[in-house]
């Protein structure tokens, strides 16, 4: 699901018209993949550079998740573990943006 995040934060990223919107977007779409799944995410930290964000560039998008590891087991474990995925997704050659 931490994969999927990612995935969709990079690709909601490309989408936007401005480096302020892909952000905003990447955000919500991975907050929109994390809670409709099973994943209890204690935290959730996305990190979106935005530093090639042009027609022909791209956006990438680290997901981090501290997942509740007694959410996981039937025997209640204590503790979290950070799960990260990243993820690249280009921006179209013929798309318009603007800063």
């Amino acid at each position: 699901q931490v994969d999927a995040a990612a995935r969709d934060a990079a690709r909601a990223g490309t989408i936007a018209r401005s480096v302020g919107e892909a952000r905003r977007d990447a955000l919500l779409a991975a907050q929109v993949r994390l809670g409709a799944g099973s994943a209890a995410c204690r935290t959730l930290t996305v990190d979106v550079d935005t530093s090639d964000f042009r027609p022909g560039g791209q956006v990438a998008a680290t997901v981090t998740c501290a997942v509740d590891l007694g959410d996981l087991t039937l025997i209640g474990i204590p503790g979290t573990r950070a799960v990260t995925a990243s993820a690249r997704e280009p921006v179209d050659t013929f798309r318009g943006t603007r800063p």
